[in-house]
């Protein structure tokens, strides 16, 4: 995707991360590792790049979460550059990132799954999970 909005923004997110898990009341708003953990889910092997995830979210550091994810967490992502141009016309370069297996999909629903605990919220259930669009395979 080259463009200024990606594929990410669309996804409308609400205080639940946007899951029909049930009627818990959340203790505070998500987690940006929790709406990052979902939009990863989500979005499958197509990822996101920085600006998707800026336009999504409001994730300036994109980069930072996935070495986060990656190196605390042991989630592994895929990762490729892209030429991206801005605004004004100009080329630059981004890297999208995506779950890299089956593996790491499992890892993200947990830790997601964690993070919504600590909120209040109910965990995802396998029927929720394998229910998400554009999962990878």
């Amino acid at each position: 995707m080259n463009n200024y909005y990606g594929n990410a923004a669309t996804h409308n997110l609400d205080d639940s991360t946007d899951l029909n898990t049930g009627k818990s009341i959340a203790k505070r708003p998500p987690f940006k590792l929790e709406i990052s953990l979902l939009l990863f889910l989500r979005l499958g092997k197509e990822g996101m790049n920085g600006p998707e995830a800026y336009q999504a979210y409001g994730e300036s550091c994109l980069n930072t979460t996935v070495s986060t994810l990656q190196n605390e967490r042991g989630i592994c992502f895929c990762r490729r550059s892209e030429q991206w141009t801005h605004r004004h016309n100009g080329k630059t370069h981004f890297h999208r990132y995506w779950l890299a297996d089956g593996k790491a999909e499992l890892m993200a629903i947990s830790l997601l799954n964690e993070l919504r605990n600590k909120r209040g919220m109910y965990p995802i259930q396998p029927r929720d999970y394998y229910n998400l669009p554009n999962k990878a395979a």
